[in-house]
């Protein structure tokens, strides 16, 4: 989709020609806002989540029922911390199992 095509919205108060070119003032937009969460989460082969946080507020649940999880939550996932640990392993596994 090209910049022309995309849908913009607004509406002026103050409209003016100068030169045969149109400006417009007091402009309020119409956007389009969107809220989401991007955050992903990875489970192990039994379908449990553990997200860890910096503040010791961890959490862990089946992947089938995930919570309301905060905003404010670091959801550190144990397989990606690059210093491992019989723990971090727990939580990663391949096609085999």
């Amino acid at each position: 989709m090209n910049a022309l095509s995309t849908p913009y919205d607004f509406v002026t108060q103050t409209i003016e020609s100068k030169d045969n070119r149109l400006f417009a003032a007091n402009i309020k937009e119409v956007t389009w806002d969107v809220e989401y969460d991007a955050r992903a989460y990875r489970a192990n082969s039994g379908g449990n989540v553990l997200l860890k946080s910096a503040q010791h507020d961890d959490m862990q649940f089946d992947i089938k029922n995930i919570p309301d999880i905060p905003e404010e939550h670091d959801c550190i996932n144990p397989s990606n911390v690059e210093i491992f640990s019989e723990e971090s392993f727990v939580y990663v596994y391949n096609a085999e199992g």
